[in-house]
């Protein structure tokens, strides 16, 4: 292979002067990379020079001589591990050599497409458990990552790949790498990490954005680095109009968590209600309980005053129920940014129109899902255009079956799970169980399907509203359809749900944005929704789903029926 791809080289002492000759323009420059104020070189395989020490101490000499005065070396850990035996300052990692050595591969656990494949796959995880298992040696070493790895384009059919690597795994193994390096710098205040990524499409190692994860593995670089160098006076208010398990309230708590983990900060949360994610919002935040109180009362503007002579100055109130709460805290002198996730009708439902105006009163800048969501909010609030965003909320988790062949295999598990038929057809919502997510919408377009077809299975994951739950079911029941929808409650872990789903039916009357559109979206799964329902529609009508007319269930069921038919897109 060396000798088809790369020309053959053979070194003598000639060539070692005439090397750091040729390096010398660039190791005068003031941008030339330094380590303890000495310009650093790295040698990729020292094993195969003639006489490795000998060409170090050549190099050496001559900077010497020129005036550039003493470098810095280092040795890739390639099939030598002691940097001390060529004379070397120090080792660096450079997985996954060395660190994937002997790792069993995962091929059998695989839908390998390619019948003549012989090559490896290994799973990712096991490298950073394999790195984590580390101890410092006795000599300098610089720790090493790589965000993603997969030769196979330079060895078809023979390549190593390593599956399952994610921004977050990433992440943490990168976190590791600078613990490591804050504790054995390899020179006076030198700590360093080593990433194998150097837009290295040939063989998968690259950091740069691409089309499945955008710039996640570079915001991910950033909070595993800034995580680490975050100063604890950074810190932020989030505001939280209760704790149940909705969408919303999910949103607050991971920003907690994304604050926290990727951006070092040190996080405050403000929860004006109860709810069943308190101990989830205790795990990322310092929490301040103001459920049942005046939020514009003696207790809340304590709170505030509180948190602002504590130096924090920016606070985010999520959703239009905490704009009370949030007057109150610019009154104390913190900044707000205002997201805004109600359409005209909860608005109107909940009575939320003095909160709407007081929000957008004292807000610095207010944030929406959709465009759709702020013309609804200016229906009772005259906005300031200068103080308007529109930024759909993204997702906050990834499905762990996003992954070649998940999707086959969450399916074959979620119905195993349901104990329905291995071909059955599973159409799922997921959220609370009321009229405004249309839980008696779903019901009704799935005693529809149900009529011509005898495969379909309806599931929703969530809880239900009490006072729907009896004649939803006595709904099912009269039809004799209880063993073909499925309600199996509250579930926090809803990746197997998403990807083992054929549909995702929206029967939602009213939505801003919801996070369950991207969730499915991001497994492949298609979503079909009402015309006018939301934000969402926007992204539906561009091809990421099918709309239907408002409320209409025959013409609901038959665009399942149609998705369901087309196996592209089921």
């Amino acid at each position: 292979m060396d000798q088809e791809v790369l020309v053959a080289q053979h070194y003598s002492p000639e060539d070692d002067i005439a090397f750091i000759t040729a390096l010398e323009p660039l190791l005068r420059d003031p941008r030339y990379i330094r380590v303890d104020s000495k310009p650093l070189i790295v040698l990729y395989r020292p094993s195969i020079l003639p006489d490795a020490a000998a060409t170090l101490r050549r190099w050496r000499e001559y900077c010497r001589k020129v005036g550039i005065g003493e470098i810095f070396l280092a040795m890739v850990q390639f099939d030598v591990e002691d940097p001390r035996i060529y004379g070397f300052d120090t080792a660096i990692e450079f997985p996954p050599h060395k660190l994937a050595k002997g790792l069993a591969p995962i091929n059998d656990q695989l839908q390998i497409v390619n019948p003549r494949y012989s090559g490896y796959v290994i799973d990712y995880q096991s490298v950073i458990e394999r790195a984590r298992q580390h101890e410092a040696m006795g000599f300098h070493m610089i720790r090493g990552v790589f965000p993603s790895w997969d030769n196979e384009a330079r060895k078809p059919g023979q390549g190593y790949t390593f599956a399952n690597s994610t921004p977050e795994r990433y992440r943490e193994w990168l976190a590791m790498a600078a613990d490591y390096a804050r504790q054995h710098p390899v020179a006076d205040g030198e700590s360093l990490v080593f990433i194998n990524a150097w837009n290295e499409w040939g063989e998968g190692a690259y950091l740069e954005p691409d089309r499945r994860y955008g710039y996640a593995y570079l915001q991910a670089t950033r909070g595993a680095l800034q995580k680490r160098v975050a100063s604890q006076s950074r810190r932020i208010v989030i505001v939280s109009h209760d704790a149940h398990s909705h969408g919303a309230q999910y949103l607050a708590l991971h920003m907690a968590r994304e604050f926290k983990e990727v951006f070092g900060f040190k996080v405050d949360v403000v929860l004006l209600g109860e709810g069943r994610l308190r101990g989830e919002f205790e795990r990322w935040a310092t929490l301040h309980d103001l459920a049942g109180v005046d939020p514009q009362g003696n207790k809340a503007r304590q709170v505030a005053r509180g948190l602002a002579d504590a130096g924090i100055e920016m606070a985010i109130a999520n959703t239009t129920v905490s704009g009370p709460f949030a007057k109150t805290l610019n009154e104390a002198g913190l900044r707000v940014i205002g997201l805004v996730h109600e359409l005209p009708g909860v608005i109107e439902q909940n009575r939320l129109a003095e909160h709407a105006r007081s929000l957008a009163a004292c807000a610095d800048r207010l944030v929406f899902p959709a465009a759709q969501v702020r013309q609804g909010f200016e229906r009772c609030v005259r906005l300031d255009a200068s103080k308007v965003s529109i930024r759909p909320q993204g997702l906050y988790k990834l499905n762990r079956y996003a992954v070649t062949g998940g999707r086959e295999r969450a399916s074959q598990a979620l119905r195993n799970r349901l104990n329905i038929p291995a071909l059955a057809r599973v159409i799922l919502c997921v959220g609370y169980a009321d009229r405004r997510k249309g839980i008696d919408l779903f019901v009704e377009i799935g005693k529809r399907l149900m009529q011509d077809r005898d495969d379909v299975h309806f599931l929703w994951v969530g809880h239900f509203d009490v006072r729907h739950e009896p004649a939803i079911r006595d709904a099912v029941c009269a039809a004799g359809l209880q063993d073909r929808f499925h309600f199996p409650g509250i579930d926090a872990d809803t990746d197997l749900y998403y990807a083992g789903a054929d549909v995702y039916a929206l029967t939602s009357r009213e939505d801003p944005f919801p996070s369950v559109v991207m969730e499915a979206l991001q497994v492949g799964v298609p979503v079909v929704g009402f015309e006018g329902a939301g934000g969402f529609a926007s992204l539906l009508g561009h091809g990421a789903g099918v709309l239907v007319p408002a409320f209409d269930t025959a013409a609901f069921a038959c665009a399942l029926r149609g998705v369901l038919d087309e196996p592209v897109r089921a």
